[in-house]
């Protein structure tokens, strides 16, 4: 691995943006409009509401992060303002569960919009494609953390082209179709018995378009300023925000039902289009590589991460005996080995899975890609929820260190309001679509019961094997004395991520 480079300010940025824009805004407003019925306010009312949480996010993560010192991002917010039993279930969510899963379902998204652009594909080419997605990505991030930031700037830069170019193309065409109540058919279950449900029941669809912007958060170490993580992430929160009102304006105005679908445009553009959006998600593929490479290592370095430790023995023998090398591999080598097996797993295991047991008529299939896409939605219903669950956790962690004082941050004049704000517009949208799941369960108002108990299956599966496992992480394993043996085997790799 070559040395890496620091991240400057701008580059910070470009990685929360790109590592943020792409499959939220051009794949969730359309279910928008299905939860709003067609009206055009309460989708805007709803990005403005879930914005406001965001950026109140942002500035309250201004105040936690401040007592960062690695690059445990997330994580080290968890560790400092969380009880040992949640800080150890989240890492376990985030580490086993959370990036493997986000690794392989976003290539899917990119295959996904390639074949909306024309692209004739079986299931298992998609799934070959998406792979070869992830592989690109990972290899790109084995060169060094310098050659990912390079690519997510041309990545983003890409980005931008549909960013722009969509929004005009609907704002050309106003007056061909209705600006409000489109009379867009109702979703099923709890979520379709008002439209004005939208504004808590869309907080979670929104929160995954706003999924990716802490990832910034673990490279703490490669920023020229680290101390400036903070405001960049309320920055580029508030720039993505700007951005996807913009969007959601124009797809209102010039847009059949509010998805680029209902764009009226050539089919050449509409293909170029959405091969550049499938190039955007790429750059989502590429931020979470970046952080979760550094994450890892910083796991691994602090002794907090059984994964990688055992997996450091037999790889430190191979890499003696068939390399004859004196040293043992480096964290980050060892972070990125970790990623890579995992997502393949990930892939062997759900990738068939989706395409032989899950498609939208409950029928066995191996011919149509679609399926795979419905078994990736399941998947991914709950995971931004997740995260940003844990995230306002740590801030009402942050909360109540104001009256104990054990952790020393750089206090500011805004957490606490931004805190109040953060908590009070995250929490409801989670329970509300935790509640939505267990009434949809009954066919409540035509919802699909095998569709709701699968997911909240998925659900109690994730909160129970992340709990049992940090407990079991908890009672037996000892951070301190593999705190030590990391740090004596590896100072080499210490001294390069000091001097980054």
């Amino acid at each position: 691995m070559k040395k890496i480079k620091q991240i400057s300010y701008m580059s910070a940025l470009i990685i929360i943006i790109g590592s943020t824009i792409g499959a939220g805004i051009f794949f969730k407003n359309g279910e928008l409009f299905k939860q709003a019925q067609g009206n055009m306010w309460l989708v805007i009312s709803s990005w403005l509401v879930a914005g406001i949480g965001m950026i109140a996010l942002g500035l309250a993560v201004v105040e936690i992060s401040s007592a960062s010192k690695t690059n445990r991002g997330t994580l080290e917010w968890t560790k400092n303002f969380l009880p040992k039993w949640m800080n150890t279930s989240a890492k376990n969510y985030i580490q086993l569960i959370f990036i493997p899963i986000t690794l392989f379902t976003m290539p899917l998204y990119v295959v996904e919009t390639w074949q909306e652009a024309g692209m004739d594909i079986s299931a298992w080419g998609s799934l070959a494609m998406a792979f070869f997605v992830f592989a690109w990505i990972a290899g790109i991030s084995f060169v060094s953390l310098k050659a990912s930031e390079v690519t997510q700037w041309i990545l983003t830069a890409l980005k931008f082209l549909p960013v722009i170019v969509l929004p005009l193309i609907a704002i050309s065409n106003i007056g061909s179709t209705d600006i409000i109540d489109k009379g867009i058919k109702a979703k099923s279950g709890l979520l379709g018995i008002s439209p004005a449900i939208i504004l808590i029941g869309g907080i979670p669809a929104i929160s995954f378009a706003f999924d990716g912007f802490y990832e910034v958060s673990s490279l703490r170490n490669d920023l020229k300023r680290p101390k400036s993580l903070g405001p960049i992430i309320v920055v580029g929160v508030s720039i993505i925000l700007a951005i996807y009102i913009g969007i959601t304006i124009a797809f209102s105005i010039g847009s059949k039902d509010g998805t680029i679908d209902g764009i009226p445009m050539t089919p050449e553009t509409k293909r170029i289009l959405n091969i550049l959006v499938g190039i955007g998600i790429v750059g989502i593929v590429n931020g979470y590589m970046m952080g979760s490479v550094e994450q890892n290592a910083s796991l691994h370095e602090e002794g907090e991460s059984p994964v990688t430790y055992l997996l450091a023995k037999p790889l430190n023998y191979i890499n003696r005996k068939l390399f004859n090398a004196k040293k043992d591999i480096s964290t980050r080598m060892l972070a990125w080995i970790y990623i890579v097996i995992s997502t393949i797993i990930f892939f062997a295991i759900f990738g068939p899975m989706g395409i032989y047991a899950w498609n939208d008529n409950q029928y066995y299939s191996w011919m149509a890609a679609g399926t795979l896409y419905t078994f990736a939605d399941i998947l991914v219903n709950y995971t931004s929820s997740f995260i940003f669950g844990i995230i306002t956790i740590s801030i009402i962690g942050g909360v109540v260190n104001r009256f104990t004082n054990k952790i020393k941050v750089q206090k500011s004049k805004l957490f606490v309001p931004s805190a109040i704000v953060a908590i009070m517009i995250i929490i409801p949208g989670i329970l509300f679509q935790l509640v939505t799941g267990i009434v949809d369960t009954t066919g409540y108002n035509g919802s699909d019961p095998s569709d709701a108990i699968i997911q909240l299956s998925i659900f109690a599966g994730i909160v129970l094997f992340s709990i049992i496992f940090g407990l079991i992480e908890n009672r037996f394993w000892n951070i301190e004395s593999h705190k030590m043996v990391t740090k004596n085997t590896e100072l080499e790799s210490l001294a390069e991520s000091k001097n980054r």
